[in-house]
């Protein structure tokens, strides 16, 4: 490794702007809610972006494209980037195609594509990484403006600076952290398969006909009546309620913070039960009422199909739908059977995204969803089996965020150290 500080302490790096190197295109134009959902052609969703620094050509959505339409399909080399979000930090994600698409495939319409003049001169995979740094994430994102809302600005994309370093420096600094990158994946994906082992009981003992019969064996009346479960939709057991940003203009609201503030990343660092937020803010950023503790959230936008159960007081940003258990429910609700019964609710959100729009649930379908909610000793039950499984599933795999965690920190730390580049003035 010294040897590749050297060599690329030495390398003759040149540094252009996006506009000098490459052009601006957008995603799908022309099209209405009744063109998605089916169709002859394949597109390239708002959430694949914004997940993956490489483009996952598994994960398309299916569109109407005629003949004779002008539209931008994409080409191995394209860097995709997100064109809005409600988050500031988060505006502007990159995703580069780093494959031959075997079809054409179109883009979203919520972002746009940038398409180098001479393919030869950059790698896909090293812009892959490339384009992730803190130091290009933070000059994408000055690009931004907005309140509710950020939308990246393509004329001030343009004059974003980026190191052109020459190919055999790119060579090696993507076999170096596609290494570290795979290290990882390799444990993903045995996480992964320990994991299902836990969602397969978790998605039986939750099912209706396996809630009715331990029903129906609690209760000898019931299961001579063969009564079902009772079931209520989720705007019936809960207020719903959208989260908010206290204004980022105010600076007070964000200085001696009491109140906790949840975000995606609290999730990914913490898990799915949160007691505490990385972020505060101050009681005079709260707009009426606090949150209660024992509510869920539920990422609804963006990252679709997260949820967490709430155990303080708490704010959440607009990501998140909120849900709180109505007063009327608290006898016979058991919120930590609610919290088990989400996992089942997020794999629903996750195929039931508005396709035509900003990546989104259809809220209306999520209010009316039901579940099946039977007596409080049989969620109890279900709850205490669910735990342990829980908890066996983490036994098992005890080591494996642990080992995640560092693997990922060691590779962003290299992704820093190796895309870097001195700039002479």
């Amino acid at each position: 490794m010294p040897d590749l500080w050297e060599r690329l302490a030495a390398a003759p790096v040149a540094w252009r702007t996006l506009g000098e190197l490459g052009t601006f295109y957008s995603g799908l134009k022309g099209k209405t809610k009744t063109d998605f959902g089916g169709g002859n052609a394949r597109f390239v969703p708002y959430r694949n972006v914004f997940a993956n620094a490489a483009t996952d050509m598994n994960d398309l959505e299916r569109v109407s494209v005629g003949a004779e339409e002008k539209q931008h399909a994409l080409q191995v080399g394209d860097v995709i980037f997100t064109g809005s979000s409600e988050i500031s930090d988060e505006s502007g994600m990159s995703s580069v195609v780093v494959c031959v698409p075997e079809r054409e495939i179109y883009l979203n319409s919520f972002c746009f594509f940038w398409r180098l003049h001479d393919k030869g001169i950059l790698l896909p995979d090293f812009m892959k990484h490339l384009f992730r740094t803190s130091a290009m994430r933070k000059a994408i994102c000055k690009t931004a403006s907005g309140v509710t809302r950020f939308n990246v600005s393509k004329d001030l994309m343009k004059k974003i600076v980026i190191p052109v370093p020459p190919l055999e420096i790119q060579r090696e600094i993507v076999r170096i952290l596609d290494t570290l990158t795979a290290l990882t994946t390799e444990l993903q994906t045995e996480r992964a398969q320990r994991l299902r082992q836990y969602e397969y009981y978790r998605d039986m003992l939750l099912s209706e006909t396996y809630l009715t019969k331990l029903s129906a064996t609690r209760n000898a009346e019931r299961q001579t009546r063969g009564l079902p479960v009772e079931s209520y939709s989720l705007c019936e057991l809960f207020h719903i309620r959208n989260g908010y940003t206290p204004s980022k203009r105010v600076k007070s609201y964000w200085q001696d913070g009491t109140v906790p503030w949840f975000r995606m990343e609290d999730i990914r660092a913490h898990g799915n039960i949160l007691d505490d937020a990385m972020q505060k803010v101050h009681p005079d950023g709260v707009k009426g009422a606090l949150f209660p503790a024992g509510s869920i959230i539920m990422a609804t936008t963006a990252t679709i199909g997260v949820h967490a159960l709430v155990q303080v007081d708490y704010l959440a940003n607009q990501r998140f739908t909120n849900f709180a258990l109505k007063s009327e429910y608290a006898d016979t609700v058991d919120m930590k059977y609610i919290y088990h019964y989400f996992y089942l609710i997020d794999d629903w959100a996750k195929r039931n995204v508005n396709a035509s729009s900003f990546a989104s649930v259809k809220m209306q379908e999520l209010k009316a969803y039901r579940i099946p909610v039977p007596p409080l000793g049989v969620q109890r039950q279900v709850v205490g089996i669910l735990d342990k499984l829980e908890m066996l599933c983490r036994d098992v795999t005890a080591g494996l965020p642990r080992e995640m965690a560092l693997r990922e920190r060691q590779y962003a730390y290299y992704r820093e150290r190796l895309l870097t580049f001195a700039r002479a003035d």
